[in-house]
């Protein structure tokens, strides 16, 4: 059997992504609450977030000798929840997606939303983005879809909206860093062009903070989910998450109050 999960998960209750020895990660509790139903089960990621990253909308695959059960599946989780089911055929690969969609949020402060939103345009196209990313052995050329900045009318926030098939470790997080540098002031559009057009030479705007951003979709044409409705115990824990979040806002809310 190879079924599609689709799953959103609050990536600050986690060590990670991947499995590791020894801390709580988003693929080892996934991996060990499919087992819990099939002890053979493999499950293979469409995106790998970085430590302290949520996600909306993640995809993965499960290869296993039987069907699953989403619904015990997503009573079996905490922290992560299962909203999507899909079979699919020998053919679909998870990280060959036709897009994915991250949101970074910014808080509003002193950000010009005009000079983000100039800085944000710069990253449309196919660029060499080895200033916008921790390197590795892969390609540094990338194509981004969409990058834009909107402002959210009843909060004081920016949020960053970045498409495009892959990405590099951390390429979202340093195009954010930018994007900030530049509408609180603190760098120009100028040097963030150059940093992009001259790859040659190295240039850091630094690496955002991880908890602001969020994988909200991943697309493949073609494929249709069929919704799985939370459980009793699911939307349970997920307004515990909630009431934590509203209490830090409240709390901070308070302190800068005074």
């Amino acid at each position: 059997m190879r079924t599609a999960i689709r799953f959103a998960y609050d990536g600050t209750r986690f060590g990670g992504y991947p499995p590791a020895e020894g801390r709580r990660t988003v693929e080892g509790a996934l991996l060990d609450a499919l087992r819990e139903q099939v002890p053979s089960a493999v499950l293979r990621s469409g995106s790998r977030t970085d430590r302290g990253v949520s996600a909306v909308a993640n995809v993965a695959l499960v290869e296993s000798d039987r069907a699953i059960d989403p619904r015990r599946l997503a009573a079996g989780l905490e922290d992560i929840w299962i909203t999507g089911v899909a079979t699919v055929g020998a053919s679909f690969r998870p990280r060959l997606a036709d897009w994915r969609w991250y949101r970074y949020h910014l808080v509003e402060r002193s950000l010009d939303p005009v000079l983000a939103s100039r800085c944000a345009d710069l990253f449309v196209g196919t660029h060499d983005f080895r200033n916008f990313a921790r390197v590795d052995a892969r390609d540094t050329r990338r194509t981004v879809l969409r990058s834009e900045v909107n402002a959210m009318d009843d909060r004081p926030v920016v949020t960053l909206d970045i498409v495009g098939r892959s990405f590099l470790w951390r390429m979202v997080r340093r195009i954010a860093a930018a994007v900030e540098a530049v509408g609180t002031g603190n760098a120009s559009v100028d040097e963030v062009r150059e940093a992009l057009e001259r790859s040659g030479t190295r240039r850091t705007f630094g690496t955002a903070p991880p908890e602001p951003l969020v994988l909200m979709k991943v697309r493949y044409g073609g494929l249709v989910f069929e919704d799985v409705g939370p459980s009793k115990a699911a939307v349970r824990r997920a307004r515990g998450v909630l009431g934590e979040a509203m209490a830090r806002a409240t709390v901070a809310g308070d302190i800068v109050g005074r």
